[in-house]
């Protein structure tokens, strides 16, 4: 837990420049300027992203996971190698899952280039039956897929989510996000 919390520290601290300059009278003044490298604006911050895509059900059929329907797709990284998803599909019921995952990106973040950011986990699996809000089951949720990022600002998302319910429901949500 230490080494984490020295971890973060050093982080900001290594965002913080504190440039001393020599003013005209030969005294010394000192200003503070907040710089970003190339590496640290392209950290886990701008894998977190939220957009909008389109399930496809393969299975299941009782919900929108198992059927389709339109998605909001979000990501919050973590850290490094953790992220907090979540997708809303919004078709015949209101489907909503939230998943601890565990990432592995390829290769070190650039603007020029597209990265990969394969990802697995686990959650919950929230359904409302024709929007009954009285009417919600939580079930478990397996889910697996992938990231590309496209640029410094735009991400696009395919993930297969897993219902973990008396029929097992199947969907697979593509998506675009954008990132911040």
């Amino acid at each position: 837990m230490r080494s984490v919390f020295v971890e973060s520290v050093s982080r900001i601290l290594s965002l913080i420049i504190v440039a001393v300059v020599t003013s005209d009278d030969g005294s010394l003044a000192q200003s503070n300027h907040i710089v970003q490298s190339n590496e640290e604006s392209e950290s886990r911050s701008s894998r977190s992203y939220i957009g909008i895509g389109g399930n496809i059900g393969f299975s299941g059929g009782k919900d929108g996971l198992g059927e389709g329907g339109i998605a909001l797709v979000s990501n919050w990284a973590l850290n490094d190698f953790l992220s907090l998803r979540g997708v809303t599909i919004f078709s015949d019921s209101l489907v909503s899952t939230t998943a601890l995952t565990i990432d592995f990106p390829i290769g070190k973040p650039s603007a020029e280039a597209i990265q990969f950011i394969p990802f697995i986990g686990g959650g919950i699996l929230l359904t409302n039956k024709d929007y009954d809000f009285g009417d919600t089951t939580i079930d478990g949720l397996v889910t697996a897929g992938m990231d590309i990022r496209l640029s410094s600002h735009w991400m696009t998302t395919i993930n297969v989510n897993v219902g973990l319910r008396d029929e097992t429901d199947v969907g697979v949500v593509l998506g675009v996000g954008y990132s911040f």
